[in-house]
C-alpha cells in the first residue's frame, strides 16, 4: 500500500535513530489504515496507539504482520471486523524494523527489540498455513 500524497507527516516524538527505517517503512505501508498517529479510523482500523495487541506478546503481533487477520478483534474495548492483510513479502528486516517502531511509538516498548531472526522463525507457520490471515481464535 501506498501513502497518499497528502497523508499526514509521522509523529512529533522523539525517535532514536535506529528507529528512523521503521518509521520511514510505517509511512509508507501502514499508514492508510493505522494513520501516523496510531489512532487508526474509527469504526474501521483499529488504532495501534494504547493497543493492548502491539504491547503485548510480541510473537503475537508478529504474526500478526506476518499473516494478517481475519474477522472480529477488540482493540481498547472497541470491537473491528475487517481484514488486514499478512506482509509475508516484506522482508525480515522491514518487518522488525516497522514492530520496532511501533511498539516504541505506540506502545511506550523502549526495552526488548524484535529482532529480524524473530521474524524469520516465524514464517514456517505462514507457510504452513498457506498465508491464510489468522483469526483471534487461531491466535490463542
Amino acid at each position: 500500500v501506498i501513502a497518499a500524497a497528502n497523508a499526514p507527516a509521522a509523529p512529533k516524538i522523539s525517535l532514536p535513530d535506529h528507529l528512523a527505517a521503521g518509521r520511514n517503512h510505517y509511512m509508507k505501508s501502514c499508514i492508510e489504515c493505522h494513520q501516523a498517529d496510531g489512532n487508526g479510523v474509527a469504526g474501521t482500523f483499529p488504532p495501534l496507539l494504547g493497543s493492548e495487541w502491539v504491547a503485548g506478546e510480541q510473537k503475537t503481533l508478529l504474526r500478526i504482520l506476518l499473516g494478517g487477520l481475519y474477522g472480529p478483534i477488540e482493540v481498547k474495548g472497541i470491537t473491528y471486523n475487517g481484514v488486514m492483510p499478512g506482509h509475508s513479502h516484506v522482508s525480515d528486516e522491514e518487518l522488525a524494523a516497522i514492530a520496532n517502531y511501533v511498539r516504541y511509538s505506540f506502545a511506550d516498548k523502549k526495552e526488548d527489540p524484535i529482532m529480524p531472526a524473530e521474524i524469520k522463525a516465524l514464517r514456517f507457520e505462514i507457510e504452513a498455513r498457506k498465508y491464510t490471515p489468522w483469526t483471534l481464535k487461531d491466535l490463542r
